[in-house]
């Protein structure tokens, strides 16, 4: 039952109901109106975290992930993953890290703004200077 981002962005059942409902977690999924929004809510109720102590001795060199999901019908459906995308032991190639930078970047800051500071990123290592990197990193209304 989040009331603030900070409780929703750590709230498992809320993150998968959300999930659930939206298709996907994205900044909207962090917006009052979508913590507080009922369908979710409802949801979240129907939702369980357990631990399981198998997965938690493997983590972190392994992080799993099981779903078990009873239908009205009484059938269980079970879906188990390991290392998600972006796991030491899964890496992100770097077009996909670039698309999920610009996904999370680019309704803050202008597309070209949001390139170039993807370029910048990509180059750190060769700037000469670090503050070149901040004024890229600030949205319209800030600069």
């Amino acid at each position: 039952n989040p009331d603030s981002r900070e409780t929703a962005d750590h709230s498992g059942p809320y993150l998968i109901g959300a999930a659930l409902v939206d298709g996907g977690i994205s900044e909207r999924t962090f917006t009052p109106e979508r913590y507080r929004a009922p369908e979710i809510l409802d949801l979240t109720q129907k939702i369980s975290l357990l631990e399981d102590p198998q997965y938690t001795a493997q983590f972190p060199r392994a992080f799993n992930c099981r779903f078990e999901v009873a239908l009205k019908s009484g059938e269980l459906i079970t879906m188990h993953r390991k290392n998600p995308k972006g796991h030491p032991a899964n890496p992100m190639s770097d077009q996909e890290l670039e698309a999920k930078f610009l996904k999370q970047v680019d309704y803050l800051i202008p597309q070209e703004q949001s390139r170039r500071l993807l370029k910048t990123l990509w180059n750190l290592e060769r700037l000469d200077n670090i503050n070149e990197i901040f004024p890229l990193m600030l949205a319209p209304e800030f600069a």
